[in-house]
């Protein structure tokens, strides 16, 4: 590893990529940026007096969605890891609410590797094969969001069109994204062969890192099975609309319990404009830019300090439980928060080889 490439501090004990430093440095502005969006104008008493006359029992239809979500999520990673190895719902559960426990606390979306690392851990699985159904989870759930999201277009009434503009170019971007990873998923090894031909026009790209990618989509195509089976593809796919459309029925409580005469169409609107915003460079529990995207939504159709507290009750509804619960779920495996960053971050750098044992990732990871 260059020294070129690293800060030291306190006599090597902390070592700290530019890489890392400039992640950071565009999250805290990306959050800044979301924050001051969201809350500029904003009437801090108006605010207060919202947060005060909520109806919180919607916590609890909330918290019977949120179980409903989370259980199909993991039913349907249980379905995409059928052809690397048979497990439960129940089994995959630890690993899934760690990593998303994870995506809440850590930077850089490290979440989606801790689970990866868990689960390939817990059960003697390759990463690759099981990072490739993660790969898949993101694919079915953009399809998903996307379907939602422009149904609701045609509903949603006072939506600004400079929002609606953005939401079609985004799709169409979204949708051929899509349409590259469906051909790697149903015509594998033709899109490898084509892969090598493109790696091999390109002059400046090392042998070693094209040999490297290409592996990388060789080994993951074995956790691509499961969308060539028409019953798990059925199971898939159904799980992964369910559980978005449960997420909007969230939004539509959330915004019931202030008094926003929301539609269901409003909160899928919601919805599927957050899905797509924490894709970009986000916090920790994606705090600003939630608040920023139910602003653009529902700001001035609705008075901004009820959507704002709003938009914090929806956000603290699962951030605290997810948190709760893959917690209990962490130290269950007897894992700790600093080793499945330190885990993740190893797993997630490109210069840096996949750890095969979590235990003793700060040695390997420093040592490449």
């Amino acid at each position: 590893m260059g020294s070129s490439r690293l800060f030291v501090f306190s006599g090597g004990d902390r070592i700290i990529s530019i890489r890392r430093l400039l992640q950071v440095l565009l999250v805290l502005g990306v959050t800044s940026g979301c924050l001051a969006y969201a809350v500029a104008g904003m009437d801090w008493e108006k605010l207060r007096q919202s947060a005060a006359q909520a109806d919180y029992r919607m916590l609890l239809p909330m918290s019977l969605i949120l179980v409903a979500f989370y259980a199909l999520k993991g039913w349907r990673w249980a379905l995409l890891l059928h052809p690397v190895r048979n497990l439960t719902t129940w089994q995959v559960t630890p690993a899934m609410m760690t990593g998303f426990m994870a995506n809440n606390l850590l930077p850089a979306h490290l979440g989606e590797f801790v689970r990866v690392l868990v689960l390939g851990q817990q059960f003697g699985l390759k990463k690759t094969p099981v990072l490739s159904t993660v790969v898949l989870e993101r694919v079915f759930d953009i399809l998903a969001v996307l379907l939602l999201l422009g149904t609701s277009l045609f509903f949603v009434e006072g939506m600004p069109d400079e929002l609606r503009r953005a939401c079609h170019v985004f799709g169409v971007v979204s949708l051929g994204g899509v349409a590259v990873l469906l051909s790697y998923m149903l015509f594998t090894q033709h899109f490898i062969a084509l892969a090598r031909r493109i790696l091999g026009w390109i002059p400046f790209v090392p042998a070693s890192l094209s040999e490297r990618v290409l592996e990388m989509l060789e080994t993951a195509a074995h956790g691509l099975a499961s969308v060539r089976n028409p019953r798990l593809l059925a199971g898939i796919s159904v799980s992964s609309l369910l559980q978005w459309m449960l997420n909007g029925l969230m939004v539509f409580c959330a915004a019931r319990a202030f008094g926003v005469p929301l539609t269901y169409f409003d909160s899928l609107m919601v919805m599927g404009i957050i899905v797509f915003a924490i894709l970009l460079p986000s916090p920790p529990g994606y705090f600003g830019v939630m608040q920023a995207c139910y602003v653009a939504v529902l700001v001035p159709r609705f008075p901004q300090e009820d959507v704002v507290a709003c938009s914090v009750f929806y956000q603290m509804s699962q951030f605290i439980p997810v948190t709760l619960v893959g917690f209990v779920f962490m130290n269950r495996i007897g894992l700790s928060l600093g080793r499945l960053q330190s885990a993740a971050a190893a797993g997630a750098n490109p210069d840096a080889t996949m750890p095969t044992d979590i235990g003793s990732v700060e040695s390997e990871f420093v040592g490449s």
